[in-house]
């Protein structure tokens, strides 16, 4: 994978180990139900990766930069 961030002139390598994301997801919304307590990510961040890749789709349909603040409404 790589990323090219706004101001950048070339995108850069990113390395990370692969996750099962779901299920880490999954065991923490329960872990909050059974024990009462919020879950490590409410609802808003949530969003922020469902807006990433919306974004990256947008972007290259457009040929151009598009921010996330053009998806998250504030607020």
């Amino acid at each position: 994978m790589r990323l090219q961030r706004t101001g950048e002139t070339k995108p850069s390598p990113v390395s990370y180990e692969p996750q099962d994301h779901l299920r880490a997801e999954m065991e923490d919304f329960a872990a909050a139900l059974l024990g009462n307590t919020a879950p490590e990510i409410d609802c808003r961040q949530a969003l922020v990766p469902l807006a990433i890749v919306l974004a990256a789709g947008r972007s290259s349909a457009e040929g151009r930069s598009v921010l996330l603040s053009e998806l998250l409404a504030d607020g």
